[in-house]
């Protein structure tokens, strides 16, 4: 309830003028009121057991200076406890980690924007743009940074939106990636022929230039399942539909299921986190 009142207080966006007239509505204890809401929007389930940061939920307006901090280091502490979780995981063989281009670029793009024209018509940018170079560094920075994180390099490679071009099979190998993965329609449109879990369900070598990497393709329909459709359905009967489908699909012909998704876009739609 204090956040909506906050939004009212703010009032109209669509100027300048509107803006600032919001503003001058806001004292200290708006602002800091908003501040620490803000934040405690954005811890998940597992943050809100922490008593202290259930008391600040619970306290709901009027947080003080030490209110704020309490949540801010506690972002910290949760921040500092994560990666040693993934590390120890790796190390025990539970996970395997993969890395991306250090600056999330489409790849294909940026060695040369008139890949593009491999999807079909579109418009190009008046002025050309091919920076392989730049490619290169950022999986270099990706590598180093990974290895400096988890203490070795990663096997595998998400390219950046999955985007994928032939010329990447040379680069990634190059740099030693022996995997990498990306959408369902990217393998159709390259071998031809209608979507069938026959053909989807299992790895590919990818071979070019002399060189050759392993890919995975993943299945969009159990991948945003979990995305977009699970979080409005009940836990259990949710779990029960895509171990359902997976057993239909095992049955069938034993095959190998890729589901890859953006973490982010399911997160805050299911209960608990």
């Amino acid at each position: 309830p204090r956040y909506a009142s906050l939004l009212e207080m703010r009032g109209g966006f669509g100027t300048v003028n509107e803006v600032e007239e919001g503003l001058r509505n806001f004292g200290a204890q708006d602002l800091r009121d908003l501040q620490v809401l803000f934040n405690l929007s954005w811890l998940g389930f597992m943050a809100r057991r922490d008593a202290g940061i259930a008391a600040l939920i619970a306290k709901g307006r009027a947080y003080s200076e030490a209110d704020k901090r309490y949540v801010l280091d506690y972002q910290i502490k949760l921040m500092t406890e994560l990666l040693p979780l993934y590390r120890a995981a790796l190390a025990e063989g539970r996970i395997d980690i993969t890395t991306s281009p250090f600056y999330h670029p489409i790849a294909p793009l940026i060695m040369n924007v008139g890949n593009a024209l491999r999807c079909g018509e579109v418009q190009l940018p008046a002025e050309t743009f091919a920076q392989p170079d730049d490619l290169e560094t950022q999986l270099v920075r990706a590598l180093e940074l990974h290895e400096r994180v988890f203490g070795g390099r990663p096997r595998g490679l998400w390219p950046a939106e999955g985007a994928v071009c032939p010329e990447l099979v040379d680069v990634l190998a190059r740099h030693g990636f022996e995997f990498s993965l990306s959408d369902e329609d990217i393998l159709f449109n390259s071998l031809k022929q209608p979507r069938s879990e026959i053909a989807l369900n299992r790895p590919y070598t990818v071979r070019h230039g002399g060189a050759e990497l392993k890919m995975f393709f993943r299945d969009r329909g159990l991948s945003d399942a979990i995305g977009f459709v699970y979080g409005q359905n009940q836990p259990h009967e949710a779990a029960a539909d895509f171990v359902r489908r997976l057993e239909k699909m095992g049955g069938e012909q034993g095959g190998f299921v890729s589901v890859i998704l953006d973490g982010e876009n399911p997160w805050e739609h299911y209960a608990d986190g």
